[in-house]
């Protein structure tokens, strides 16, 4: 009896046994550790282009700069540069355009000038296009001669091309006197006209001068020439500002003034000397509105 108990109880511990050993373990979504300490990911023979982009040679190239906002015009190297929008009037006199002689006509009541007369005998002054090397190169310049008193030149009408409220404006335009020429004050001057009694009424005309820009740096609107330039050893005079002067003579005048347009019937815009007679040329003048 004793027997058959001890059987009956080693088996029930084996069955005990089975049974726990047979229980389901808990479901676990931790990845498995492997024994180098990194996780396992999964085995994909395909790269993910996601993952691992490829460089796009566009992408790494350096961008291009935009272009600057408004066409720049240099005049000359080491000058000056200005924003085309600021351009009113411009002309490298490849062509006369609406220039004319500033000069006595035959038309016209010679007055106290009647004595004045050029080499020819005659009250008018030569103007015309010429080839010459410029600074403005198209190698197109109106050279001015035969000139009988300060004030004859050339003379443009631009009554239209000003602001009826006041406003700033700068003028520039590169002139040259030939050598032989007679020392002479070339400048820019403009005329405001108003009509007494309407358009045929009397002319009441007020001449003035473009102011300069920078006098202590020698940015001016009418200089000597042409021997005044150098010193008596031929070198360039230092207060003249270099840069405002080419080795073939061409010389850079530069002016400012402000002007109520609606307040005038007529503004003309001249290139002349303050005094002396000389022959000069003229090449590239340009007339902005100020800043």
């Amino acid at each position: 009896m004793k027997k058959l108990l001890v059987i009956l109880l080693a088996m029930c511990m084996v069955l005990a046994l089975a049974t726990a050993c047979g229980e389901d373990k808990p479901e676990t979504n931790e990845p498995v550790t492997p024994s180098n300490g990194e996780e396992n990911k999964p085995n994909d023979s395909k790269d993910d282009p996601k993952d691992d982009p490829k460089e796009d040679p566009a992408e790494t190239e350096d961008p291009v700069s935009p272009e600057p906002a408004g066409e720049m015009i240099v005049v000359i190297p080491d000058v000056f540069e200005y924003d085309s929008s600021r351009v009113l009037y411009s002309t490298d006199f490849s062509e006369m355009g609406e220039w004319n002689p500033r000069h006595i006509g035959d038309d016209e009541d010679h007055g106290s000038y009647s004595t004045y007369m050029n080499s020819h005998g005659t009250t008018h002054i030569n103007v015309e296009l010429v080839d010459i090397d410029t600074p403005s190169g198209d190698n197109k310049a109106i050279f001015v001669s035969e000139r009988y008193t300060a004030w004859t030149g050339i003379t443009i009408d631009l009554t239209d091309m000003f602001s009826p409220t006041l406003w700033d404006y700068e003028i520039f335009a590169w002139v040259k006197v030939p050598e032989g020429q007679p020392d002479s004050l070339v400048q820019m001057s403009y005329q405001l006209t108003n009509y007494i009694g309407g358009p045929d009424g009397i002319a009441n005309d007020d001449f003035k001068q473009w102011g300069d820009i920078d006098s202590e740096e020698g940015i001016l609107s009418k200089r000597m020439l042409p021997t005044s330039l150098f010193d008596p050893d031929g070198d360039w005079k230092v207060a003249y500002n270099e840069d405002y002067f080419t080795e073939d003579g061409w010389m850079l005048l530069r002016g400012e003034t402000s002007i109520i347009s609606s307040n005038y019937d007529k503004i003309q815009v001249y290139v002349e000397t303050g005094s002396g007679i000389a022959d000069f040329y003229v090449d590239q003048l340009v007339i902005l509105k100020g800043e």
